[in-house]
This record gives structure tokens, sequence and C-alpha cells, in this order.
């Protein structure tokens, strides 16, 4: 009998529709499972029910911004292990900072390569 791993998935948050279909088109090229947030108390929400393999997040979102979803994804036992690379516009250095003070994994600036984060993406799934 064989059995078959269970299929790595990430969980995209950002408010732009259009970001959203460009990750979502090269990560399932890429084999992942992909689901969707647009904002962070979304992807909080989505990360406790779906527990995906990494969550990549913009920091600016609307209602809850992405640095306040990594802060409480990282406080929460149940989603704390979960890889989260931050892809944003902000190249302000303070940003990056905090964002990897809360927890984050990586930290990947607007406009992005696709490789660039798809690379970031592989290798936060292989350290989950």
């Amino acid at each position: 009998m064989t059995t078959t791993a269970p299929r790595r998935s990430v969980l995209i948050s950002d408010d732009e529709t259009d970001i959203r279909l460009m990750l979502r088109c090269a990560l399932e090229r890429a084999g992942f499972e992909v689901h969707e947030a647009g904002n962070g108390d979304e992807t909080f929400r989505a990360a406790l029910a779906l527990h995906p393999t990494v969550i990549t997040t913009d920091i600016l979102e609307p209602y809850v911004s992405g640095l306040d979803a990594l802060g409480m994804l990282k406080a929460e036992t149940s989603t704390c292990d979960i890889p989260v690379v931050v892809v944003t516009c902000m190249h302000d250095p303070d940003h990056r900072r905090k964002a990897m003070e809360l927890g984050a994994a990586d930290y990947l600036t607007k406009p992005l390569s696709v490789s660039t984060y798809l690379r970031l993406v592989e290798a936060a799934a292989a350290a989950a």
C-alpha cells in the first residue's frame, strides 16, 4: 500500500487581488495548495482553521495589519510554529527588524521577484 505525503499549503495574505492572483499561480505551479486572505484578521482566522504549511503576509492591510497578525499568530500556541514570510512594499529597516523580532521567517520587499518568493516559501516549508 502506498501513501502520499500531505500536500504543502500556503496562505497568502494581501489586500491586493492582483498580487494574490500572481502568487497563487506561481505557488500552484510549484505544487502548493493555496488559500487566500485579504487582511490580517482573515489571515489569523484562516490560519486557525487551515493550519497551512507557510503563511505569506503583506504589512499594509486593512483592519488588522500584517505585523499585528504576525504577532497574533506567534502568540497563539496552535499557529506559533507556522513560518511566516513577510512580503511588503515597506523598505524601511525598522519594519524589517520589527517583523523579524515578531518571528517572521523572512522578509521580502515589493516589487518582488517571483523566483525569490518561491525560493523563500520553499525554504520556509522545508523548515516547517
